[in-house]
């Protein structure tokens, strides 16, 4: 199973934000683990840089970090296609739409995301952490 992993998932994780913390770290231990093929689009590892870099304060242990992440997470590219694509899709929100253009690309079979909405009918079902959790453990 493909599963792309979106920013906030991965941001809940490293920050542990509550009450999303537990579910998304889970959810990156099954993905260390092999349980299922976890992605990242280069977008979504750009803004955790980002993100990481601003609340550490090091250059270091925002290097660290993507280093570890990139272990078990695949990063998506985006192309010029999915650019332009993104622009015809159903989608109001140009970035959210560029990341689904990448992730058909690639065969996702599921967005992992708190914010299901913003991906609905776009082509690739959106799920949250703690349901992928679930159906992999019903799985096993």
């Amino acid at each position: 199973m493909k599963v792309l992993i979106d920013t906030c998932v991965i941001i809940d994780a490293l920050q542990k934000r509550d009450p999303f913390f537990q579910d998304a770290q889970n959810l990156l231990l099954l993905a260390a683990d092999d349980d299922f093929e976890g992605y990242v689009s280069a977008k979504s590892a750009i803004d955790v840089r980002y993100i990481i870099r601003k609340h550490s304060h090091s250059e270091i242990d925002s290097r660290y970090i993507l280093n570890v992440i990139y272990d078990f997470l695949t990063i998506i590219d985006t192309t010029g296609e999915d650019c332009i694509n993104a622009l015809i899709s159903n989608n109001n929100d140009y970035e959210d739409a560029v990341l689904v253009e990448g992730a058909k690309r690639s065969g996702i079979d599921y967005i992992v995301t708190r914010n299901i909405k913003d991906y609905a009918d776009l082509g690739i079902p959106a799920i949250e952490p703690s349901k992928l959790i679930d159906m992999i453990i019903e799985r096993a």
